[in-house]
């Protein structure tokens, strides 16, 4: 019953996301917002640069991806990605399907930010998204 219940709640945590290719494993509570505990629906890591499936060694440490806000709620993609050994590229840290190679922030997240900075100004965007003028800069 319990296992059951676990599962509704993944469900329900991973359309509420709307990002594909993604496995809800849980989900806390914390002072900054919803942290969602998260990992790639392919199981074999893939270099960043070809995309090619590449034997993992290890685990880089545990990352936050900024991802879109429910109301007043700030949602968290965390994940600690694993290093490959690409055979073309060499040693990489692998690439997820939510985010960007060093993006801190998830393509969802940057897309609707770049759509609102074309349709309202830069401190409008700021305040909506949460985030400074910088920022809103650097993803546009």
């Amino acid at each position: 019953m319990v296992a059951r219940a676990r599962a509704r709640v993944e469900e329900v945590l991973r359309r509420l996301l709307g990002v594909k290719e993604l496995v809800v494993r849980g989900a806390h509570f914390e002072p900054h917002g919803v942290e969602v505990e998260v990992r790639p629906r392919q199981r074999r890591a893939r270099c960043p640069e070809c995309g090619r499936p590449s034997p993992g060694y290890d685990t880089a440490p545990s990352r936050l991806w900024r991802h879109l806000s429910l109301g007043r709620t700030v949602f968290w993609l965390r994940y600690a990605p694993r290093r490959v050994h690409c055979r073309e590229h060499g040693v990489k840290v692998e690439r997820v399907p939510w985010a960007a190679q060093g993006s801190h922030f998830t393509y969802e997240f940057e897309q609707m930010t770049a759509w609102l900075a074309q349709r309202m100004d830069r401190t409008a965007t700021c305040r909506l998204m949460g985030i400074n003028w910088r920022t809103v800069g650097t993803v546009v």
